[in-house]
């Protein structure tokens, strides 16, 4: 969702608090993974979870209640296998309905060429398809499903966006370097003694005006960080 501003909302309060999801959501790790997932409830308590956090954060809660993928469950903590069938069915059909319609916002071609645009593994969209239309597929095509779509989460969300903050954060040094510089061309002459500097009232005031003009700039600049896309 987009604000008045035009700044994309989200309900993280940092960026470092999105990356401590990432790093942990696909560590591998039970216990880093299940603390990740925590963490995106609150931000669905929030609003504004973009499509990709939230699938993602449900098929690993159901790999995480899976004996196929978490072999260190207790049996009371194992799902049936109809209910994972189920859910895992829930959450690919949520997710190709979610990128789809995205895209049917840019065209109205149909369901399966929108998802091959956004580069969608065929066999979720077939999977879909076979959810909505038919029966739900068997456990183990399910499974296998589960584990390319967070292939394809984690290549076209996760680290597509940890990419884009590296570019946006070293854009960010960059021009704020380039100010500091400005701001020491201005601030040197000033700071010479009167009998030392030629210049008068009328360029003091000058640099002065400037000065506050960059710092402005600066810290438009520094709230930039906060425009990066979802």
């Amino acid at each position: 969702m987009v604000n008045r501003s035009g700044l994309r909302q989200v309900p993280w309060q940092s960026w470092e608090h999105w990356q401590w999801v990432a790093d942990g959501i696909f560590s591998g790790c039970s216990d880093r993974i299940v603390a990740a997932q925590h963490r995106i409830k609150a931000w669905q308590a929030r609003g504004h979870v973009p499509i990709s956090v939230e699938t993602t954060s449900a098929l690993t809660s159901i790999q995480q209640r899976d004996p196929h993928f978490n072999r260190g469950l207790f049996s009371e903590d194992v799902l049936p296998d109809d209910m994972l069938r189920m859910m895992y069915a829930m959450a690919l059909q949520r997710l190709v309905n979610g990128v789809v319609d995205v895209s049917a916002k840019r065209n109205s071609s149909s369901v399966a060429s929108r998802a091959e645009s956004a580069g969608l593994p065929r066999l979720l969209v077939d999977i879909r398809h076979e959810t909505a239309h038919n029966e739900l597929p068997g456990l183990p095509l399910l499974r296998a499903a589960s584990e390319q779509a967070l292939e394809w989460l984690k290549d076209r969300y996760w680290e597509t966006q940890k990419q884009a903050l590296g570019n946006v954060r070293q854009e960010l040094k960059t021009r704020l370097l380039e100010h500091c510089q400005i701001v020491v061309s201005i601030l040197t002459p000033m700071m010479k003694p009167k009998d030392e500097s030629s210049d008068g009232e009328d360029d003091a005031g000058e640099r002065k005006n400037r000065l506050r003009m960059v710092m402005r700039t600066m810290k438009n600049t520094h709230k930039g960080e906060g425009a990066v896309g979802e």
